[in-house]
């Protein structure tokens, strides 16, 4: 016999849940239970008022009737009813699925008969965005989802960072789609990144039950329970829901319908990676807009007017970092202020705060400071001290190292801090070597908030910062240049995890990434008053940025770190930093700043030399076997040798500039020097120079000696690039000798350290070099080749000097190709560049820039 057919007939025995099928079953099974609570009280059935005495909070007319089915009782009441009547804990589950069977028949009952049918279809949508522009593609996400539709519910996350327009599309969206959806579309603010507390999941529940027209009386009181009645509702109806501004996989899943008839987008600025695991949601990631489509949305807004500042509303758009909230926010400051020029407001953008400028004042939900602190207060505690942390590193990207560094962890609570930053979309990944980095206004509220830290906190993390970027820079560097450690400050031990390099291509990648980081650190200790710390990494990155030809980076760290130097009385970073400056002032060409600077540290060098000097006789009377006077000795050795270097320098700067007395002087006093220092490799470049010296004075006997001498000695150090050096020079000597195959070897040898090398400076040379070679062979098309080559590497390190001696090489195999016109062009801008560099070469090229245009004009005549 079915249950059905017991329910219509006599039933005998006592109470039991399984057989209830409908609210009538409900009360003859509950009035069951009432006659077994009352055996041996004299009693045919538990009294409504003996109930009612366990029930003071409940009035005895609800009880009564509850007890008798005019009224259908709540869950969490029926629950008590039943305990209350004696039953157990098996039969209490029994008796809960009892309710809901019968909760579920009477919902289909009146459903049958229309007596509560919704009194019309929710059309909840809120307005569409006015002036919507782009996202084509994630629009054709979303259809697609829809066109594609399974046998299971249909679940888009759309994802990304606050006021990047998730909603808006989401809206737009459902907008275009609702008539695909006959049964209604819910939407529900959960404000998961609002202030204050999101609504809860039972909440949600109750607004859409009221929605799909259950009265607030028939709303069941728990979350499970209005969740199965809200899942009974929309079972088998066409319907959208759309709840936005969700915190977790957590906060929604109750909220999801169930039905594959139900499509549901969700939107959060989490990744809400569990209902993609979970529940197969598909993610949609929005990333900024793309420049035209925010040029679209500012159209839109403000007018044509745009088009006659585009360059100044194409840099405000990187400002707002191309999102369409703080877009918005512009346009309606610029509809406002119709007067104002867009130039006007980059520049506001500059000096001031942009937060500041792109805060409304009147709705929290517009303002941007607003809405980001509503993403970092739903993070947990230690992920969001390394946001304000983030704001203290000077660069624009970083990877876990960084973090680790200034939140004082190891490396794997690193990654998962910042994993949990990225799936909040506070952080943007990088490149494909896991580094991550903030969109601009992301960055400026960050740096806001790392100025609230407390003083010690702050300052600590920076100091661990620095240390973290001066090791690992130094372990780079050492395994790219083993055994030149007398050039470089000795490593110290640092408290945070430093990366292990397995090979030079690995140390070498990791220079090339954080070189921008190195720089501005630096610049930033320099600043700071931690010039020691600036100069450290200038100097461990000294053969990395020189080599490389990244003379506006040197600039960058060594300026601030000089006049931090001076103002702190430490001559040792001072002599350093000029020195530095003088060789990268040589290599721009700008010869004159470059006499000054090595010039200036020459004269500190002499003057700390004597006074050390003089320090040490004294010593070492008053201290006869004492330890101070070594120290002393070393210091003073140090800085002889660094009176050596600019004495180099400003021969090599006099050898350019013709001037080969004054070079020749100073490059032997620099010579003797370093003789006298330990670091003989360093005589390398010295013997070079006196090799060019000779050889522009036509001695090409003492140019070879000295040629040779630095070639061999170079091998001997094992030091590659001043090898490449030594070539070079031997390889001018044997070209201006005419010995063409002896100097084509020797420039191929230095061409193929330079590339092995990744000395930009020396490449240049060496190309050029082969390019003469082939043109006074004959073969001009070639030597056009590795001049044009030349010239690229040249103009690419901003080379003056060699970049001209190109273009007059390029300008000689132009003319011998018939190409006499090109050839004068070429030789018109080498003429321009010798002459701002105030060289021979000028009047050469000016002599035979004049001998053509008279041959010319003679054939002409």
């Amino acid at each position: 016999m079915s249950q059905g057919q017991r329910a219509e007939g006599v039933v005998s025995g006592g109470p039991d849940p399984h057989r209830v099928v409908d609210s009538t079953s409900l009360v003859r099974e509950l009035d069951l239970l009432r006659i077994r609570a009352a055996r041996g009280s004299r009693k045919t059935r538990m009294s409504i008022d003996d109930l009612h005495r366990k029930f003071t909070d409940v009035p005895r007319s609800t009880l009564a009737n509850y007890l008798n089915g005019k009224h259908f009782p709540p869950a969490d009441l029926f629950d008590r009813i039943v305990i209350a009547l004696g039953a157990s804990a098996t039969e209490q589950r029994a008796w809960s699925e009892a309710w809901f069977a019968a909760s579920e028949q009477r919902l289909n009952d009146r459903w049958s008969f229309g007596r509560t049918a919704p009194a019309a279809t929710p059309r909840e949508l809120p307005g569409a965005v006015p002036g919507f522009v782009g996202r084509r593609e994630h629009l054709r996400m979303l259809g697609a989802l829809l066109d594609g539709a399974t046998a299971d519910m249909t679940i888009a996350v759309i994802t990304g960072t606050a006021g990047v327009g998730k909603t808006a599309l989401a809206v737009q969206w459902a907008h275009s789609v609702s008539p695909r959806f006959p049964d209604g579309q819910l939407y529900l603010d959960l404000q998961g990144f609002a202030p204050g507390d999101p609504m809860s999941p039972s909440d949600a529940l109750a607004a859409f039950l009221g929605s799909l027209g259950v009265r607030p009386d028939e709303i069941p009181r728990h979350e499970a329970e209005r969740a199965a009645r809200y899942r009974t509702l929309l079972a088998e109806r066409r319907m959208l829901v759309i709840l936005d501004n969700v915190q977790s996989p957590a906060h929604v899943r109750p909220l999801l319908p169930g039905s594959p008839t139900c499509l549901v987008v969700v939107t959060s600025r989490h990744s809400m990676s569990g209902l993609v695991t979970g529940e197969g949601a598909t993610r949609i990631t929005l990333d900024p807009m793309p420049g035209d489509d925010a040029i679209r949305l500012l159209r839109n807004r403000i007018g044509a007017r745009i088009d006659e500042e585009l360059d100044a509303v194409t840099e405000l758009i990187g400002r707002c970092a191309r999102l369409p909230l703080p877009l918005c926010i512009l346009a309606e400051h610029m509809a406002m202020n119709p007067k104002v020029a867009f130039a006007a407001v980059v520049h506001e953008f500059t000096q001031a705060n942009p937060l500041d400028l792109l805060d409304t004042g009147e709705d929290a939900r517009t303002d941007i400071r607003s809405v980001f602190s509503w993403s970092l207060t739903h993070l947990q505690d230690d992920a969001a001290t390394v946001f304000r942390l983030l704001g203290l590193h000077p660069g624009h990207d970083f990877d876990a190292y960084i973090i680790a560094a200034l939140a004082d962890v190891d490396l794997a609570q690193a990654r998962r801090l910042s994993t949990a930053l990225r799936r909040a979309h506070l952080l943007e990944s990088r490149g494909d070597q896991n580094r991550y980095g903030m969109h601009d206004l992301l960055r400026a509220y960050s740096v806001e908030l790392a100025a609230t830290i407390p003083e010690a906190a702050r300052h600590a993390a920076i100091g661990r910062l620095m240390d973290y970027y001066l090791h690992a820079a130094m372990s780079a560097v050492q395994m790219i240049e083993a055994g030149d450690e007398e050039f470089r400050p000795q490593a110290r031990p640092i408290s945070t995890v430093s990366p292990e390099f397995g090979s030079s291509a690995d140390a070498d990648d990791w220079l090339a990434v954080e070189r921008a980081n190195i720089v501005r650190v630096a610049v930033y200790a320099a600043e700071h008053e931690n010039h020691s710390r600036a100069i450290d990494l200038a100097q461990t990155m000294n053969r990395h940025v020189h080599s490389g030809g990244f003379h506006a980076e040197v600039v960058g760290m060594l300026t601030p770190a000089l006049h931090a130097a001076r103002r702190h009385q430490d001559a040792r970073g001072e002599a350093y930093a000029l020195t530095r400056l003088g060789i990268v002032h040589a290599h721009l060409g700008d010869y004159r700043a470059a006499l000054d600077h090595s010039s200036a540290a020459l004269a500190v060098c002499r003057r700390i030399t004597q006074l050390l000097a003089d320090t040490d006789l004294a010593e070492s009377r008053h201290f006869r076997g004492g330890r101070i006077e070594p120290v002393a000795i070393t210091r003073a050795a140090a800085f002889r040798f660094g009176e050596a270097v600019a004495l180099s320098n400003l021969g090599i700067v006099y050898t350019r500039l013709g001037r080969y007395d004054e070079a020749l002087t100073h490059q032997q006093r620099a010579l003797e020097l370093m003789r006298q220092s330990a670091i003989r490799v360093m005589e390398v470049p010295a013997l070079a120079n006196l090799g060019e010296i000779h050889l522009g004075e036509g001695r090409y006997q003492e140019a070879v000696r000295y040629g040779t001498e630095a070639l061999q000695l170079a091998r001997q150090s094992g030091h590659r690039a001043f090898e490449g050096t030594a070539l070079t020079c031997l390889g001018n000597t044997h070209e201006a000798q005419g010995r063409h195959d002896e100097a084509e070897n020797l420039y191929r040898e230095a061409h193929t350290i330079a590339v092995q090398t990744d000395n930009l400076r020396l490449e240049a040379e060496s190309l050029d070099g082969l390019g003469r070679v082939l043109h006074k062979r004959g073969e001009h098309a070639k030597a056009l080749s590795y001049h044009t080559d030349a010239l690229l590497v040249a103009r690419s390190i901003e080379h003056r000097h060699e970049w001209a001696t190109a273009l007059t090489g390029a300008a000689h195999a132009q003319r011998a190709l018939g190409l006499g016109e090109h050839a004068r062009q070429l030789l018109r801008e080498a003429l321009t560049i010798y002459t701002e560099l105030g060289v021979p070469e000028a009047d050469v090229i000016r002599t035979r820039l004049h001998e053509e245009e008279c041959r010319d004009t003679g054939r002409t005549n």
